[in-house]
């Protein structure tokens, strides 16, 4: 078995659900120490340390271990071997020669034993494989098909292919029939048209045919989390509707398993909330809405639930696509004169939080003056709004002539009372608003301004001259 690269040595607490005992046999292992640990999602969690003498080893728990699959890992090489518990037999014996891989039996565990079987099985098979593609390889390279070997490899793949669905239909309830069958590619039919997006949707819809994601013990392996990330960065567009497609797809599969659920839940939530991408936060605003505000995530204290709530209010007014709030700041050069935003007349508003302090803010604003000399002309306002209150009001208005400035109409907020409605949480922070203050994008570099106001102006022209068409 290959090493085990990355543990997370965490403690989880288990339900009883009876008690186990487990003797480890290990045969030319020289050390005293051995790690028993589960996969859990993307992590490997450890359960106990075992102390032992002349390659023996003994588990024995009265607060057990759910089912799932679990590992022995040697601490000296990282060098492990998979055993799994299915809640039924509670005492077993494994016996593994650590220098040989596939020398692995059980004694007492209908699970463990046909699965060992099987890996002698594929023991066997595998060194037959290798010298049919070196037979393979050998005659492509002088320009002849071997189509004999081929079918020799063919024939090897169909009897793994059999012992696999002979362990899933013998045992299908076990947690090795679980581990096999993750294993099963979709049968995908062929396509007479639009082959590729028809079968781009076929096999999206029937990824998860061999995984079942309302089964409680798939969240204890080392399969489900890759499948679940695979099929949201991958088979599901990378767009924020999309995602929250994706996402209630998911979560909806997994209700019938209620850890599963509550973790996937709090995973996608932390996940979005931290990527900086734009229009992210739409997925975000989503899952507190549908399940958070809802009282569906039931662990959450009411003072973290108010939290989240309140974000989720901030983010909601400044997503893609929604009328930014009508705000009012207040002009720099006379802190009583009021700046409306839905005052402004124009065919694009820029709007930008920035900071005389922030050092990101002192690095864009070149981009983003040469931007504005530019199109200050062709119909586009730009709004600054300096993030800073109170005495730290004046240094910002002072900066105005340094960074060149002048042309904006710059307002400040010394009671940000802004910050009430919308969530600004770091700077330079910029919005692109339509004539009617919808927003279009936000959260560009500013160095992009130059490269996406064109595209904006020219997709609404040409959609205007759709709409005089029509």
């Amino acid at each position: 078995m290959k090493s085990l690269y990355t543990l997370l040595f965490a403690f989880i607490s288990f339900s009883a659900i009876g008690q186990y005992e487990i003797d480890f046999q290990l045969k030319n292992y020289e050390g005293d120490t051995v790690i028993v640990g589960n996969y859990y999602a993307d992590k490997q969690v450890v359960k106990d340390t075992l102390i032992g003498k002349d390659g023996k080893f003994e588990y024995e728990g009265a607060d057990t271990l759910k089912p799932g699959v679990y590992f022995l890992l040697l601490p000296e090489d990282n060098n492990f071997m998979q055993f799994f518990l299915d809640g039924n037999d509670h005492e077993f014996d494994m016996n593994w020669d650590v220098k040989r891989s596939s020398d692995v039996s059980f004694k007492g565990s209908k699970d463990n034993e046909a699965f060992s079987k099987y890996m002698k099985f594929i023991a066997e098979k595998r060194p037959q494989a290798d010298k049919i593609r070196a037979r393979i390889t050998a005659a492509d390279t002088t320009g002849v098909k071997d189509e004999a070997a081929q079918e020799e490899l063919n024939k090897i793949d169909e009897d793994v292919k059999a012992k696999q669905r002979e362990i899933v239909a013998d045992i299908p309830e076990s947690v090795s029939a679980r581990f096999i069958k993750s294993s099963f590619q979709v049968d995908i039919p062929e396509f007479e048209e639009d082959a590729q997006l028809n079968t781009y949707r076929f096999y999206k819809k029937h990824y998860f045919d061999n995984v079942n994601l309302g089964d409680h013990i798939n969240l204890r392996s080392p399969y489900l989390h890759q499948r679940v990330d695979y099929y949201l960065e991958k088979l599901t567009p990378q767009d924020p509707d999309s995602i929250i497609v994706s996402i209630d797809y998911l979560l909806e599969e997994m209700e019938p398993a209620e850890e599963t659920w509550k973790y996937y839940l709090s995973y996608f939530l932390n996940k979005y909330a931290k990527l900086k991408i734009v229009g992210y936060d739409a997925v975000y605003v989503h899952l507190i809405d549908k399940y958070y505000a809802t009282g569906r995530a039931h662990w959450v204290s009411e003072e973290n639930l108010t939290k989240m709530k309140d974000q989720a209010d901030k983010f909601r007014n400044i997503l893609i696509g929604e009328k930014f709030p009508d705000i009012t700041t207040y002009m720099a050069d006379s802190l009583e004169t009021p700046v409306r935003l839905w005052d402004i007349e124009s065919d694009y508003t820029i709007v930008l939080f920035w900071a005389h302090d922030c050092g990101h803010c002192t690095k864009s604003m070149p981009a983003i003056v040469e931007f504005y000399d530019e199109y200050e002309s062709k119909g586009v306002t730009l709004l600054s709004i300096c993030t800073k209150g109170g005495k730290k009001t004046k240094p910002c208005i002072e900066s105005l002539p340094k960074k060149n400035m002048d042309k904006f109409i710059n307002t400040f907020d010394e009671y940000q009372r802004y910050r009430r409605i919308v969530a600004i949480p770091s700077t330079p922070k910029i919005f692109i608003l339509d004539k009617e203050k919808h927003i279009l994008i936000k959260d560009i570099p500013a160095k992009e301004l130059i490269n996406v106001m064109p595209e904006i102006i020219r997709i609404d022209k040409e959609r205007g001259m759709e709409i005089k068409k029509m």
